[in-house]
């Protein structure tokens, strides 16, 4: 995903522990980082010997037998994390999209996704920070307006050719937070 789309947070909230470093600085992520459980086996780093990097060792069972990958952002103005990524891209088995309401219509997004040689079976789109919606306001516009996101999001992957795209709508910061979720 993009710059400040909370691809970190998102791997937090899905291992259930803050085992990803996040922060408001972008971009944030300046490596591939590999999310390891401690009785995994290590990589063997043939494949890995060019692209800078980083294992991280976890305790969370709830993601015991994954390696999730955070890569750097496709969008940064570093354009040595767009290089990161692509050559990272081979090493993976499914593809997690990863974007915001304030990012899913940029069009550095679906060109990228254009230039990804992945087959497109293996792609999932996760909007995040779906909470946004419900911020100031009723629940009924919060999700009238989600609606509407998710329809051009849905449209703009069709026209990448990506015919029925699987897209989950989440909070990552609600996920981790005390707070009840919102609408």
């Amino acid at each position: 995903g993009g710059t400040g789309v909370g691809k970190s947070s998102l791997m937090n909230a899905l291992a259930g522990s803050a085992i990803a470093s996040t922060s408001h600085r972008r971009p944030h992520t300046d490596r591939v980082l590999i999310y390891r459980h401690e009785t995994a086996p290590s990589l063997p780093d043939t494949d890995l010997a060019q692209i800078p990097h980083q294992e991280v060792i976890h305790r969370s069972n709830r993601i015991r037998d994954i390696l999730l990958c955070d890569l750097p952002d496709f969008d940064s103005l570093d354009q040595a994390h767009r290089q990161r990524v692509v050559g990272f891209l081979k090493q993976l088995d499914l593809l997690l999209w990863v974007t915001s309401p304030e990012k899913y219509a940029d069009s550095s997004l679906y060109e990228f996704i254009r230039l990804t040689t992945k087959a497109h079976q293996n792609f999932y789109f996760v909007l995040n920070k779906a909470d946004l919606f419900f911020e100031n306001g009723p629940p009924e516009k919060g999700h009238e307006a989600l609606a509407a996101v998710m329809q051009g999001f849905s449209d703009h992957l069709r026209a990448q050719g990506i015919e029925d795209p699987l897209i989950y709508m989440v909070s990552a910061k609600e996920a981790m937070g005390p707070s009840p979720p919102s609408p």
